[in-house]
């Protein structure tokens, strides 16, 4: 993809994979796309020391299970049975392994030449499409860790069972199960070396003679396998490193205002007069990573503005438009810490988001988000909702139209709320074969004061960006912040780490805006 100064183009033709002109480059876009980028470098990093065989992948298979017996899809003996397995137990694996034979028909079980009966409840019972996702999706669990054992970790399949019972070859050992691409290959030599000793003191009689040839036969192909893959995960990581290295974040400063210009008009190579000025927006990703990458000047960051306004009786620092993306996505790769100026104004602003709906008795949640109102061509239009008391833009509008991905957002702030929020959204029936939809407009609803139960028109849509951001959320929230450890076990961003722990206003700044008629905003700097 061409590209400028490093950064790749907002809008390309996805046939030809040319840039639209006038090709503007985003230095807000830029930013997420480096924090994506160092984080996908430092979680590769980390893969290659991590074990192949978690006790994720087990807990992930007996949820399928769970979930498969709620909805009377397959037998209760057989599900108990698994569901009572752990992940310390020698046998967990060989047991989940043999009952994948028994997946219906259409699956592909580890070993193709099996054709067990399927434990499955009877064919003749009606499956509702819902029914055959969540069957699918359970073949493709088992599928997956049979093809992880079979091209991995042999030595742990059902037909080695006597194998592992051989003390003098440690295959029952934590050691043989927790693999990594790191210490894998050293594993596999010495197992070789152990085979081909054991195997030259078996007699020919014993069933464990042939097996132990036969397992000393799939090791070459093993070792191969896990060196490609560790391979394969520094490759990416220098891919990554080399593409962010690439990208210059000094093109797209303004000079005058020691800020970053919103853009930089590629065929020009001029940057817009418009710059970010505010610390409560997505500009604080990019600065942040443009200040670690030695891109830009330390007082960048400080020159981004910090004014503050009061949101149900607390201060928070103030928007352009007082959405929740431009708050909270920042959060998806820095953590927040507590007792800092960023975690006392996110958590306020989460706050202002639930109070401004309450009269309504809608759900909560405003921000960018497409909406009802078509264009010429059918496609659902886009604008920024917010929250006007958030919002220096004096035309901030809230619309409200309310998106799911907020509250996936706000999970790490509101956790118990967040999760009430979406489950009463889920009710409502906003939620399709690809997850929640995008929102639910409520402007021609709230508008009317006759109607006395608010009914939205719902935006049956996905949109990438936003799906994207409730991956990354979801992500944080079940793998304990795995997406801030992968961003902050950066050097680069260790290294600033200080910047997000800007202390909060003092109490003789919040009474000052408390007293202050006009103008409703006080900079931060009074609390020095």
């Amino acid at each position: 993809m061409e590209k400028c100064h490093g950064h790749i183009r907002n809008w390309y033709n996805i046939i030809t994979m040319e840039a639209f002109l006038p090709g503007l480059v985003s230095s807000v876009d830029s930013g997420n796309l480096v924090a994506c980028l160092w984080t996908l470098r430092m979680h590769c990093l980390e893969l290659v020391d991590k074990p192949l065989l978690s006790n994720r992948i087990f807990h992930s298979l007996i949820d399928h299970l769970r979930l498969l017996r709620q909805l009377d899809l397959i037998a209760g003996k057989d599900a108990n049975s698994c569901q009572s397995l752990s992940f310390e137990g020698e046998d967990w694996l060989q047991t989940l392994l043999v009952f994948g034979e028994t997946l219906p028909a259409d699956s592909q079980p580890y070993d193709e030449e099996k054709n067990s009966p399927s434990r499955f409840l009877a064919q003749a019972v009606a499956r509702t499409h819902e029914d055959e996702y969540w069957i699918a999706a359970t073949q493709k669990r088992f599928n997956a860790l049979a093809h992880l054992v079979r091209n991995y970790l042999p030595w742990l399949l059902p037909e080695f069972a006597p194998l592992r019972r051989a003390v003098c070859l440690n295959l029952s050992t934590p050691a043989a199960r927790n693999l990594s691409s790191r210490n894998a290959p050293a594993f596999i030599d010495e197992l070789d070396f152990a085979l081909q000793r054991f195997w030259s003191r078996t007699p020919e009689a014993s069933e464990l003679s042939p097996l132990a040839e036969q397992l000393r036969g799939l090791l070459p192909e093993v070792r191969k396998n896990f060196t490609s893959l560790r391979e394969n995960l520094q490759r990416i990581a220098v891919q990554v490193e080399q593409l962010t290295q690439a990208i210059d974040f000094d093109c797209l400063l303004h000079r005058g205002r020691n800020l970053l210009s919103v853009a930089l008009r590629a065929n020009s190579d001029r940057i817009e007069d418009a710059s970010y000025d505010l610390l409560a927006s997505e500009a604080r990703t990019a600065g942040f990573v443009a200040v670690a990458k030695g891109d830009i000047p330390l007082s960048t960051w400080f020159s981004m503005g910090r004014s503050h306004a009061l949101a149900t009786g607390r201060p928070v620092l103030v928007s352009w438009t007082g959405t929740m993306f431009e708050y909270l996505m920042p959060a998806l790769w820095m953590r927040t810490y507590s007792d800092t100026m960023l975690d006392a104004s996110l958590r306020a602003a989460v706050e202002a988001q639930r109070a401004h709906v309450s009269s309504l008795h809608i759900p909560w949640g405003i921000s960018e988000a497409a909406y009802s109102d078509r264009d010429m061509d059918g496609h659902y239009k886009y604008h920024a909702f917010g929250i006007p008391a958030l919002a220096l833009s004096p035309t901030a509008d809230d619309g409200p139209v309310i998106s799911p991905y907020s509250s996936f957002l706000a999970l790490p702030f509101e956790r118990e709320a967040a999760l009430a929020n979406l489950n009463q959204i889920a009710n409502m029936g906003w939620i399709g074969e690809y997850g929640f939809y995008e929102g639910g407009d409520y402007r021609e609803s709230t508008s009317s004061p006759e109607r006395r139960k608010p009914e939205p028109i719902v935006v049956r849509s996905w949109m990438a960006h936003h799906q994207g951001i409730t991956l990354l959320a979801l992500a944080n929230v079940l793998f304990d912040g795995a997406i801030h450890r992968w961003f902050h076990a950066d050097p680069r961003v260790q290294a600033y780490e200080l910047l997000l722990h800007e202390k909060p206003l003092r109490p003789s700044a919040i009474m000052a805006i408390q007293n202050a008629r006009i103008p409703r905003c006080l900079s931060a700097s009074s609390s020095l």
